[in-house]
């Protein structure tokens, strides 16, 4: 990979924007703009009012901070919107691409942690037994539905477990996993594994990342001083499994790009037994979960009936 340390970082945010709510928006764009060298808002929206939104938004922050609205015309899809980011993004010079969504907000000086992250001592590699930096990091963040931190994935004998962070963390925690959002990246790391896959349109487009990084070779972790608020899931629900947990519930049409992606990367030279061994697990609690929750149960089942359908249909496709 190409040394990007040897050159001043240059690093450009990537905001997907999909009909967003004005008010949150403005202020996920107004904490990010400062700590980048520009940020590109990329937008998904359906409707004039979405686009609209954006582009208000967009302009508000503009007047300060470089700012660039690029409009989709229709949605295509998170990693989609993505991929156009990151290669405006390389043809404006930058070293590094700090992936966000529209409900992420980040923390003081999260871009300046993240960075030190990707460019750890040789005493801090030695610490964690690594013989060179991550590919990619991501902050510590918490999910404001639930008050949880991101976890750490670790592989373990039969499969991919959780791991507790350490009470007052101070190294970058090694993990299988990072949400998209929050994730900074060097270009060079795209010229090496290719762009994120546009296929998955919205679900699982960091697990794909994570997997194609660790085939390669690679490893990438959480940066504790890294700090940012985000939203997993449309709300959550209360259940008692041994103690009181709080558990995110999407929408129907998630659930799809759920089981059908998670069946899709099963196939894929990168899908990885152990992961498949906790996904499965873990889709057996998504099930569970969103038959638990109140509201219509019906067209969440039948997303995800389509969901396991289309799945295997890409199995025969991939043949």
């Amino acid at each position: 990979m190409t040394d990007v340390g040897a050159q001043a970082p240059a690093v450009i945010g990537i905001v997907v924007s999909y009909e967003p709510e004005p008010e949150r928006f403005f202020q996920v764009l107004d904490a990010a703009a400062p700590q980048l060298s520009g940020l590109l808002v990329i937008d998904n929206s359906e409707s004039d009012q979405g686009r609209a939104d954006s582009a208000k938004c967009c302009a508000q922050v503009a007047a300060q901070f470089h700012t660039q609205l690029h409009t989709m015309g229709a949605n295509l899809g998170l990693s989609a919107a993505y991929n156009a980011g990151i290669a405006k993004a390389l043809e404006q010079g930058a070293t590094h691409v700090l992936l966000l969504d529209q409900d992420s907000i980040v923390g003081s000086g999260m871009v300046a942690a993240l960075l030190q992250g990707l460019m750890p001592s040789v005493a801090t590699l030695s610490a964690l037994n690594r013989s060179q930096p991550p590919i990619t990091v991501g902050p510590w963040y918490v999910d404001e539905l639930s008050g949880r931190r991101s976890v750490v994935l670790r592989s373990k004998r039969f499969m991919v477990g959780y791991d507790p962070a350490p009470a007052v963390p101070v190294n970058p925690m090694p993990t299988e996993m990072l949400i998209s959002s929050g994730s900074l990246i060097p270009v060079s790391a795209f010229v090496e594994l290719g762009e994120l896959d546009a296929d998955l349109f919205i679900d699982h487009i960091d697990t794909d990342w994570a997997l194609r990084v660790h085939r390669a070779g690679h490893w990438m972790a959480i940066i504790p001083q890294a700090s940012m608020t985000h939203q997993l899931g449309d709300r959550v629900l209360r259940i008692w499994l041994g103690r009181q947990r709080l558990l995110p519930v999407h929408s129907p049409i998630r659930l799809y790009y759920t089981f059908r992606n998670s069946l899709w990367l099963y196939v894929r030279p990168h899908g990885h037994w152990r992961w498949i061994l906790f996904d499965l697990k873990r889709l057996a609690a998504v099930t569970l979960i969103h038959l638990l929750a109140d509201g219509p149960r019906w067209p969440r089942l039948k997303m995800i009936a389509r969901g396991i359908r289309d799945g295997v249909l890409g199995w025969r496709n991939a043949r």
